[in-house]
């Protein structure tokens, strides 16, 4: 149909959603539609495909598709032979049972590098459930594997654990982090390797050094162009850098692994923010004010200020649980105090009452007359008064009560 020489020339695009092959030629001949379909790359069954012979002008001249039946003579082109023409080669790749191909590795690995970071996070936090395997159709490569992506040659099994508490631990990260406008679900443990392996590998790598300090540093802004990282522990420290393509931004991968290890530690159980806290401290004095590298490792040293730490909230928790419990007794006794003073007060109200009474009684037993003889009048109208002025003072002593009882619970 074209000369190889002229084969070379093709350009080639791959993305996550599709590839796109497209030859400038001319035409030495017309194969037939059997010769054609042998012609065609392996392409699986997921995908489909989609061919188109354009004119110079970009005019469709010829088109079939991978769900036509039956497949018509391309002879209605044979008008193009010996005529400049474009041959198009479309793939729409489909997602299945989170299966998605790759048909050339190393131009696919091209398309990830070339992504702001920005769009490389959002385009997997889009496509990312629970995994998320790439099949390598037409290469074979050594597959490589986070806990919930992997890149696989064709039919190869693999099994992935996914990252089982995403929710948990996002939920555990959201209070320490400042994020801005941006935000995704995309966790390091997606995107992390232990060993730089291959080129993919690589990428993979540069993205989750990117998004490590995203979950390490405190305040964070990342537009199409631009990552703004602040830290603030014992040092502040603020970095930007050009992320307009994901190969911009580069960590070795011994500062990756510290990174990687420090967030680990720090959600693996515990108070999480008294861990970010403490890890952001450590963080920060190896940090030069240019570089996010770390030239040696932290995680002892963070652990170990951590023991310090606890250490030192215990005994704080020790004197603070005496000095409650010291204000409790007081407390006690206070309240003890002013319930004696009004019972006391209600005592001696009710003697003077029946001493009142008792000695009139025994005024009149004494005498000749009659007792009630003394009850007279005026004896009853004093005896009102004493009545009166022992139920205000009763009512003076329970007001006084209840204002001493409420200004101790105000102090509790």
């Amino acid at each position: 149909m074209f000369t190889q020489e002229e084969i070379s020339k093709y350009e080639y695009y791959e993305t996550l959603s599709f590839v796109e092959i497209r030859y400038r030629t001319s035409l030495n001949f017309i194969p037939s539609s059997d010769d054609f379909l042998k012609a065609i790359p392996h392409i699986s069954s997921r995908d489909k495909w989609e061919f188109k012979v354009l004119s110079e002008y970009e005019e469709t001249v010829y088109s079939t598709h991978s769900d036509v039946g039956q497949m018509d003579e391309l002879t209605e082109i044979e008008v193009y032979i010996d005529t400049p023409v474009s041959l198009k080669f479309y793939i729409t790749k489909n997602n299945e049972n989170a299966y998605l191909s790759i048909y050339k590795i190393d131009k696919f690995n091209e398309y990830l590098q070339g992504l702001p970071l920005m769009i490389f996070l959002n385009e997997f936090n889009s496509i990312l459930s629970s995994k998320l395997i790439f099949e390598c159709i037409n290469d074979t490569i050594q597959s490589i594997s986070t806990s919930s992506i992997a890149f696989i040659s064709e039919n190869e099994q693999l099994e992935l654990p996914g990252v089982q508490d995403r929710l948990n631990r996002l939920k555990k990260c959201a209070g320490s982090i400042h994020w801005g406008t941006f935000h995704v679900n995309i966790l390091p443990e997606d995107l992390y390797l232990s060993e730089d392996s291959s080129p993919i590998a690589h990428t993979l790598c540069s993205a989750c050094g990117a998004l490590l300090c995203m979950y390490l540093f405190d305040y964070i802004s990342l537009t199409s162009s631009q990552l703004h990282l602040k830290i603030d522990g014992f040092k502040s420290l603020n970095y930007t850098f050009d992320v307009t393509k994901l190969s911009n931004f580069i960590m070795d991968h011994k500062t990756l692994n510290r990174y990687y290890e420090t967030y680990e530690w720090i959600l693996s159980g515990g108070y999480v923010s008294d861990k970010y806290s403490i890890a952001r401290n450590i963080i920060s004095i190896n940090l030069h004010p240019s570089s996010i590298a770390l030239s040696s490792n932290i995680i002892d040293s963070i652990r170990s200020n951590f023991r310090i730490y606890e250490k030192d909230n215990v005994q704080q928790y020790i004197q603070l649980r005496n000095e409650i419990s010291n204000l409790l007794i007081d407390l006690q006794s206070k309240i003890n105090e002013i319930v004696e003073g009004y019972a006391n007060d209600f005592k001696n109200n009710l003697l003077v009452l029946i001493s009142f009474f008792a000695s009139v009684i025994v005024f009149g037993v004494i005498s000749k007359d009659s007792p009630f003889v003394y009850f007279s009048n005026q004896v009853i109208i004093l005896s009102w008064a004493f009545l009166l002025i022992s139920y205000l003072y009763l009512r003076y002593s329970k007001r006084e009560f209840s204002k001493k009882k409420g200004f101790l619970l105000q102090t509790i």
